[in-house]
């Protein structure tokens, strides 16, 4: 394959403890002439992950770097970016995508299609599917309001909220042309490389959880617009590269509600009365969690 001495998309992908996944998501991109450059970023895994994948993909179009920590999804994330900016100055778009993502050339070219300069969205995504092909229930969805963060403290409410379709979007019947919607997943989205400029990339405040949801929040603030685009699919292995990290409900959603705590504070400007109460009911959810864990434990 032809690498191009001015490339002008980058793909972005962040490795923690999860060197499996990444080989089976370079080895497909390897023969796909989709993405420009591929910037691979090891967050500081533990263990050989860093010089495995440099062994087996560093060859000039595919880098491999290494994070001074492990900071999280945004830290890890940015740290990419800037590298890649960095190497390839000429870059225009870039993806960002997990690697427990499965998706096929002709999908990243339609999401690549449908960002700027060559498309009229700043940020776009591929419809997240099933293994059978239908779309996820939250393939995008909009800005989450304080009451929305509230409720999802506690995993009843959360699942009648689920059960009754709140807080998602439908797809267009006949859909074929990208259509505005407020949040994209961060599993896997396209982004110009000015409006991740624009914004300063991902808030590091968090570690996990609500990235998306902070990047939505200020893309939308200055009046950009981002879609998902119907005619490309992805398959997200939901959870997989976090399962490896964390185990149990209660300490993934601890961590979900210090990201979601700052998006309250710093994005929702809430007052500090309805922040006390998140608080509140943050201890409740976790709680919860933990007996509920206990409940569904198997018996021996």
């Amino acid at each position: 394959m032809i690498i191009s001495s001015e490339p002008r998309s980058a793909l972005i992908l962040l490795n923690y403890r999860d060197v499996e996944n990444c080989r089976a998501f370079l080895c497909s991109l390897r023969e796909s002439s989709a993405v420009d450059r591929v910037m691979v970023v090891d967050n500081a895994s533990p263990g050989r992950d860093f010089e495995d994948l440099v062994a087996e993909f560093d060859d000039g179009r595919i880098a491999v770097v290494r994070s001074p920590s492990n900071g999280g999804y945004a830290v890890g994330n940015n740290f990419g970016w800037r590298e890649a900016m960095r190497r390839w100055p000429t870059i225009e778009t870039l993806i960002i995508s997990n690697p427990d993502v499965t998706i096929d050339s002709s999908s990243l070219n339609e999401v690549l299609a449908a960002v700027r300069p060559r498309g009229e969205f700043d940020a776009a995504a591929p419809l997240i599917v099933d293994r059978i092909g239908n779309a996820s229930q939250y393939f995008a969805w909009p800005l989450p309001t304080y009451f929305d963060v509230l409720l999802s403290t506690s995993v009843i409410l959360s699942v009648i909220r689920q059960r009754l379709g709140f807080h998602s979007y439908a797809v267009p019947a006949g859909a074929q042309a990208p259509f505005a919607v407020d949040v994209l997943p961060g599993a896997c989205f396209a982004i110009s490389a000015e409006a991740f400029e624009r914004v300063q990339g991902f808030d590091e405040q968090t570690f996990l959880f609500c990235e998306e949801n902070m990047l939505a929040h200020r893309l939308k603030a200055r009046g950009m617009r981002s879609a998902i685009v119907p005619k490309a699919t992805a398959f997200h292995q939901v959870s997989s590269s976090v399962r490896r990290s964390f185990k149990g409900d209660h300490v993934k959603f601890a961590l979900a509600a210090r990201s979601y705590d700052a998006y309250l504070r710093h994005y929702l400007d809430s007052p500090r009365v309805l922040v006390f109460l998140y608080r509140a009911a943050v201890r409740f959810g976790y709680v919860e969690r933990i007996v509920l864990s206990r409940v569904r434990r198997p018996r021996p």
